[in-house]
């Protein structure tokens, strides 16, 4: 069993509309998980792999990127003022100038190639 904390306020994201997001965890991974309003997050499953699992996808939905860090990531849109950086599944932010490294393959170092 893995117990997690998150922001109460993220509890509606890791539930989804109607329990869509946390009965596609759940159907995904096969672990069961309770969520209490605190923002206490209870993962048990048959394996430590099935609740592994379902901890890195309630992880993902809830991750909020800190200033100053280095993260990698895949930019989705290149535009005038900086570029969309998806930095894990679902989550993109913008990110203004700055430093971008270069990929090694040649498809993606062509000019204004996104992804």
């Amino acid at each position: 069993m893995i117990i997690m904390h998150i922001n109460p306020d993220n509890i509606r994201d890791v539930i989804g509309k109607g329990g869509s997001v946390i009965q596609k965890i759940v159907a995904d991974t096969g672990a069961k998980i309770d969520i209490n309003d605190d923002g206490s997050i209870f993962i048990a499953g048959a394996d430590a792999a099935s609740c592994d699992a379902a901890k890195k996808c309630i992880d993902d939905i809830v991750f909020v990127p800190e200033v100053g860090a280095l993260y990698y990531g895949r930019v989705v849109r290149l535009m005038t003022f900086g570029a969309f950086v998806e930095l894990a599944p679902g989550k993109t932010n913008r990110h203004e100038g700055g430093h971008y490294a270069e990929r090694s393959t040649a498809q993606d170092r062509r000019a204004g190639k996104a992804g």
